[in-house]
């Protein structure tokens, strides 16, 4: 016992530092019991805003279609269908989609990544309340350009509109013939 008592009082910086550690030891554990207990309260923030409870929310799509574009599409047809506005939104899509096919400066524009996204969305809200399109459009065109989704508009309409045949009954088949059919 008495040598613990003289090798304290031989080196006390060593044991000032040995108390100091113990204390910055126990300090961590405090802080890390702390952060555990607002990690798991994060956690149980991010739990209930689960996309199992949105999703149960949504209108459901005939069927399903993947990929990015796909969700956008499954995401416009909940919107449209909540707002009873699924034709007028189809209508307006499929009249944007062939304005971006046929314009070449509207294609430029959409595919332009030099031009600043406010800019493009200035526009694009400019072109379609000219149209009278639907405000469910208006935002629709909003999100992608915000997402920086406008090059893939295209694909998430045409997505879009296969879902919206699958909701009419519609079915896309190709009829391969071996003599030459005629219309009349």
């Amino acid at each position: 016992h008495k040598s613990s008592s003289t090798s304290a009082a031989l080196c006390p910086t060593t044991h000032a530092l040995s108390h100091q550690h113990k204390m910055a030891s126990n300090l961590f554990r405090a802080t890390r019991m702390v952060s555990n207990v607002q990690i798991l309260q994060a956690s149980h923030a991010v739990r209930c805003l689960s996309t199992s409870s949105v999703n149960s929310d949504l209108a459901k799509a005939p069927i399903k279609v993947f990929g990015v574009h796909g969700r956008y599409a499954h995401a416009i047809f909940s919107a449209a269908a909540k707002q009873n506005c699924l034709e007028k939104v189809e209508k307006d899509l499929v009249d944007i989609k062939s304005s971006i096919d046929n314009n070449i400066q509207l294609s430029r524009l959409i595919a332009n990544p030099f031009m600043k996204r406010q800019v493009k969305r200035g526009i694009l809200e400019d072109l379609l309340r000219a149209s009278k399109a639907h405000e469910l459009t208006l935002k629709i065109f909003g999100v992608l350009t915000t997402n920086n989704r406008l090059g893939s508009a295209s694909d998430i309409i045409e997505a879009f509109s296969r879902i919206m045949e699958a909701h009419r009954g519609e079915v896309r088949c190709t009829i391969t013939t071996a003599k030459v059919l005629l219309v009349r």
